[in-house]
């Protein structure tokens, strides 16, 4: 490096590693960040899921579209990272009905303590969504999705990947 200037120089690396070793991050041929593991994850319905009426219910995001980390959890619809730090969270459902009620709400769960959550009064095939950046421990912490709805009678959500799921990628420590 060029000690003349700090812009005057250009250092040229294509990975980044700690004084152990350990490769931290990469830089791809496009000039592209590249982290050793992405910590981020998106989980979806892969079947319909009944709701009951009047119920708070955990969402069966079944199936995932990627988890590098293996942090989510398709058994118990859990997202538990081991990285701390704040979260971008993303969580969407559709029911499988024109029908309209007025409760229709999306939970967002840290732990046992809501953390975040969206209503709608439910209008013909409406999709509620949700966004939050939520801190995350990276131990004991974890996300789940619940869902209550008012209709009258049980209903299901609509099991397509781009209406029905969760997901999230942490931002900073």
């Amino acid at each position: 490096i060029n000690g003349d200037s700090p812009m005057s120089s250009i250092l040229k690396v294509d990975t980044i590693q700690n004084t152990g070793g350990t490769t931290g991050l990469t830089i791809d041929s496009s000039g592209f960040l590249k982290g050793a593991k992405e910590s981020l994850f998106r989980a979806y319905q892969s079947s319909s899921q009944t709701i009951p009426n009047y119920t708070t219910t955990t969402i069966a995001y079944d199936a995932e579209s990627f988890d590098p980390n293996s942090w989510y959890d398709t058994s118990t619809y859990k997202f538990t990272p081991t990285l701390a730090g704040y979260y971008s969270v993303t969580a969407s459902l559709r029911y499988n009905t024109d029908t309209d009620f007025d409760i229709c709400d999306l939970y967002l769960y840290k732990n046992t303590t809501l953390a975040s959550s969206a209503s709608d009064a439910h209008r013909r095939y409406d999709t509620l969504n949700l966004n939050d950046i939520i801190y995350l421990n990276g131990s004991s912490d974890y996300l789940i999705c619940k869902t209550l709805q008012a209709s009258g009678s049980s209903l299901t959500l609509r099991n397509y990947t781009s209406e029905t799921f969760f997901c999230a990628h942490r931002l900073a420590t």
